[in-house]
């Protein structure tokens, strides 16, 4: 009796054992199915956290004692960096970082161990110096606050990778022991479909920010291709700072073009500013400003340069006060900024470029660099309108020449010289250049004299012999004529130019009506 009560109570207890292990293999399934569930349930990357928070909430019901975080590292390898996807047991909190993984030998280890092996498991461990160290360079890197991390003696990090990527946690002062980096493993091949579900996600996202980028460049492709006239530039501009800001590219001050006229020393500059929804064209001279000419020389080295500037601090008062003296647009938002960024990206003769408020980061840089392609439609349509518009132009000029030449040829007395002055300022009118007068001077290299045949818009055209009397403009001529200059400009402020007309009154009847009009006007260029 003794004896099978043995062998009973043996069975019992064996039959508590088998029942504890399979109420702990349930216990470790249902937290299995509690991450399975977080995972297909993603939508976004970002909710890779999501999956941490839980996979960490797990690891507290089965009793772990000071866990730090769990963590699942994606490598990025063109940028030597990788997304840190945390959920920080200790203070609730879920965070996305991105880390440059040179920063620190044993964050590059973890990734070369990563790139060997989709299965590799890496154990690590900072105590002391190193210790010191990894708190300093999560410092210098602008890393989540971690005041526990501060107190603790030692910190423990357990990876295991999947792919191009980890799922990991880190224990302050205490290390796992081996049936929890065994429950660690069952939680990364479980945690496989939440990385691929993360895959899937990340592809989605990229190719739908693809189409996004498409759809826009197309958008400035059909502005460009619509331009009709030289300032339609400004309509490529608009565009492709609306597109930009629906890429998410924030706080863009504004998008300009700037095409260079070498032999003039200057470039036409077209900018649509975004919080004043305003568009200018202004024509800078280069020379005269250190950043305008360093900017001039870089863009007409050739297509493919960069001008990458910041003006940051009382530089950008000074820059408000030099951009004062040119008279162009002033950007009254520029007096509160503390720092101004120039991008501008060059084709050669024309560069596109765009200013901000603040840095660009480097994936909003190269999505702008992808403008430039479209952009570069735009500028061959420029030349190809301002071709049109330079021959039409020619042959405008052309054919008002041809008219005061045949009228030239059809005079028959001198005092038709009278009707020929007339179709030439008719012709300077037709031509949309604002002339008041056009005169011949006759014999004007034997007198001091003015012999003139004169027209004028406001009287009939006459000839009239003005002597000679002391003024400025008149003395300017005489002095051209003495050194046989053979164009011979000059310009006459408002009080010149009345006293000049003043004295010509003097001497012709001029009715009342045109007096009024020369004298109201600001100026007169000769």
């Amino acid at each position: 009796m003794k004896k099978k009560l043995q062998q009973d109570t043996r069975k019992l207890t064996k039959l508590e054992k088998e029942l504890s292990a399979k109420k702990f293999e349930l216990k470790i399934e249902s937290a299995l199915e509690k991450v399975r569930t977080s995972a297909l349930a993603m939508k976004r990357p970002s909710d890779m956290v999501k999956v941490c928070k839980i996979i960490s909430d797990q690891f507290k019901t089965f009793g772990v004692k000071n866990l730090r975080n769990v963590q699942t590292v994606i490598l990025i390898e063109h940028k030597n960096s990788y997304f840190n996807y945390q959920y920080f047991t200790a203070y609730k909190k879920g965070i996305v970082e991105e880390a440059e993984y040179n920063k620190h030998p044993r964050a590059r280890n973890l990734a070369e161990t990563i790139k060997k092996s989709a299965n590799a498991f890496l154990n690590d461990s900072f105590n002391g110096k190193s210790l010191e160290v990894f708190r300093n360079y999560r410092k210098l890197d602008n890393q989540f606050a971690d005041p526990k991390l501060d107190k603790a003696k030692s910190v423990h990090f357990y990876f295991y990778s999947i792919g191009p990527g980890a799922l990991g946690l880190s224990m302050y002062d205490n290390p796992l022991c081996a049936e929890e980096i065994s429950l660690l493993k069952k939680f990364r091949n479980v945690f496989e479909l939440a990385y691929k579900r993360y895959t899937d996600i990340a592809l989605a996202e990229v190719q739908t920010r693809e189409a996004k980028i498409e759809a826009s460049l197309e958008r400035v492709r059909a502005v460009a291709m619509g331009m009709k006239i030289p300032s339609d530039m400004l309509d490529v501009c608009k565009t492709v700072f609306l597109q930009l800001q629906l890429l998410n590219v924030k706080e863009i001050r504004n998008v300009q073009t700037a095409i260079f006229y070498e032999e003039r020393g200057t470039y036409m500059n077209y900018e649509y500013y975004a919080k004043h929804n305003k568009t200018i064209i202004t024509e800078t001279i280069y020379t005269n400003n250190k950043l305008h000419k360093k900017f001039a020389q870089q863009m007409l080295k050739g297509k493919g340069e960069t001008f990458i500037t910041h003006i940051k601090g009382k530089k950008v008062k000074d820059w408000i006060d030099y951009q004062k003296t040119t008279n162009v647009f002033i950007d009254k938002y520029l007096k509160t900024a503390s720092s101004l960024s120039y991008y501008w990206f060059s084709l050669g003769p024309v560069a596109l470029g765009i200013s901000t408020y603040h840095l660009l980061t480097e994936e909003e840089i190269n999505l702008f660099k992808r403008f430039l392609k479209v952009f570069e439609l735009a500028y061959q349509r420029f030349l190809d309108i301002e071709l049109a518009i330079a021959q039409a132009r020619e042959a405008q000029i052309e054919a008002a020449l041809e008219r005061v030449r045949s009228r030239s040829l059809a005079m028959h007395k001198s005092d038709e010289l009278k009707d020929v002055i007339r179709v030439v300022l008719e012709q300077f009118v037709h031509l949309k250049i604002n002339a008041e007068h056009a005169g011949f001077y006759i014999d004007y290299k034997v007198h001091d004299d003015m012999h003139i045949w004169l027209a004028d818009p406001n009287i009939e055209p006459f000839f009239a012999i003005i002597p000679y009397f002391d003024t400025p403009t008149w003395n300017s001529f005489l002095e051209a004529k003495a050194k046989e200059i053979p164009f011979h400009t000059d310009l006459l402020n408002f009080k010149e130019k009345n006293d000049f007309y003043l004295s010509l009154f003097k001497l012709f009847e001029i009715p009342e009506e045109a007096k009024k009009f020369y004298l109201q006007c600001k100026g007169l260029a000769v």
